[in-house]
């Protein structure tokens, strides 16, 4: 039996499926540009230009390094005589 045969839809026209793939990479590319956009304007916004030479040059603090905490490990599981059962 073929697969085909219990469904009957007919086949996506060529020209149809060249349209939906140009217009999904229209949309990806006008996504990445708008996104290079919001960029540039956010990056524009926040950077401010001074010619004081009185002011004192940003610091960037380190944080201070804390060691993980190692995840909790249950005992393994024993048969009767004691020894390790393999998982």
């Amino acid at each position: 039996m073929n697969a085909s045969a219990s469904l009957p839809l007919a086949p996506i026209p060529a020209g149809i499926a060249r349209i939906f793939v140009v217009a999904m990479l229209a949309a990806f590319l006008l996504g990445a540009t708008g996104g290079y956009v919001l960029r540039g304007w956010s990056s524009a916004a926040s950077t401010t230009t001074t010619t004081d030479t009185t002011t004192r040059p940003s610091v960037t603090v380190p944080i201070p390094y804390i060691s993980p905490v190692p995840s909790p490990t249950h005992p393994p599981a024993l048969d009767p005589a004691g020894y390790p059962i393999p998982i």
